[in-house]
């Protein structure tokens, strides 16, 4: 029983787990990430992420899944684990993986080089975040999380995309999506999470 209550706790506070990471990285590109060393042998060198923040913080808002090519083969994993290869504060982080490329479906991450992480959105569970923003979008009330009669209400258009947002503007129009998603309330955020978790684990179960 505590072990069945314990997974709730954790299935419940995944979407905000995953929207603070996010967050966390939105601040390090904003305001830097601390520097920290890595020491090899000889000397100690400064480690840095070697692929966009930004575009791995797209990733990890929006769950990609991510491949990525060891000695025995190629890898599939979650948002978590690609952070920590990536994350230079990590143990596990490996400077040979220096490109991230989006991709429609896992069909389409074959062929790149072995240094190049391929990433790709779940089909079920972007959708449903592309439901959880077209709602969002469409409130009566200005979408801010101080309401005030200044603001205006956020569209679509003011990042440079069409209404519907589909599946191809989260790999080809990143940035403006993120931006998008980024402008929307907190409150909004997690219950858009929330509602794709439930569809993921009505798919799975």
């Amino acid at each position: 029983m505590k072990r069945l209550f314990f997974k709730d706790v954790l299935i419940a506070l995944s979407p905000l787990l995953a929207l603070v990471l996010g967050l966390v990285l939105v601040y390090g590109l904003i305001f830097g990430f601390p520097r920290p060393t890595l020491w090899n042998r000889n000397n100690a060198v400064e480690a840095q992420f070697m692929i966009s923040q930004e575009k791995l913080t797209h990733a990890i808002q929006f769950r990609f899944l991510f491949r990525f090519v060891k000695d025995e083969g190629p890898i599939i994993v979650g948002s978590f684990d690609a952070f920590t290869i990536v994350n230079p504060r990590s143990e596990n982080f490996d400077p040979f993986y220096d490109e991230l490329v989006f991709v429609q479906s896992p069909e389409d991450a074959e062929g790149f080089a072995h240094n190049v992480i391929v990433a790709w959105p779940e089909t079920v569970w972007i959708e449903s975040i592309i439901d959880g923003i077209h709602e969002a979008l469409n409130k009566d009330n200005p979408l801010s999380n101080v309401l005030s009669e200044y603001e205006e209400k956020i569209e679509l258009e003011n990042f440079g995309l069409l209404y519907p947002l589909t599946k191809k503007d989260f790999i080809d129009n990143w940035e403006s999506v993120l931006n998008l998603w980024l402008s929307l309330p907190v409150d909004d955020l997690v219950d858009i999470r929330r509602k794709a978790v439930n569809a993921t684990n009505e798919i799975s179960s």
